[in-house]
């Protein structure tokens, strides 16, 4: 039984945690699709703490930042990115992703090229790791928010 009838907006959208995603605006023309830290990923539950163990175990080994940095881009690639664009046109077409390969072509998703472009970039991994824990960013009127975002710029 329901007590309250205006909570709507605080409860968790499982099915956007852990299938549809979210975009996260990382710069201009550059959106990444993401998933949940959270329960409702079935990826991210199955590999999060092996992973967790292992970034642990570099980094008492004395890893280098480099390799530390590979580790956290396969995790995202495996368990939270699921794709990416460039934001969304006037008829919430998805414009190409900003990121060109070496003839100025945009560069397809792919869980390699994701490894590769945030191994790359300073902010992508540091914006998945605060955008992704809250929940709050998965709920359905912030989902709604947050494409109006790429929309718009």
């Amino acid at each position: 039984m329901t007590i309250f009838s205006n909570v709507e907006h605080q409860k968790r959208n499982r099915q956007i945690e852990g299938e549809t995603g979210v975009d996260l605006k990382i710069d201009e023309g550059f959106f990444l699709i993401v998933l949940a830290m959270t329960d409702a990923n079935p990826k991210w539950t199955a590999k999060a703490q092996k992973a967790f163990n292992e970034l642990n175990r570099l980094r008492n080994a004395g890893a280098q930042h480099g390799r530390l940095d590979r580790q956290w881009a396969e995790l995202f690639a495996d368990t939270i990115v699921i794709g990416w664009h460039g934001g969304l046109d006037d008829d919430d077409n998805l414009k190409p992703f900003g990121g060109l390969d070496a003839s100025g072509d945009p560069v397809a998703f792919s869980r390699d090229n994701c490894v590769a472009y945030l191994v790359e970039t300073d902010d992508a991994s540091e914006a998945i790791l605060e955008h992704c824990r809250n929940t709050k960013n998965f709920r359905a009127r912030r989902a709604d928010l947050i494409k109006d975002t790429a929309k718009n710029g």
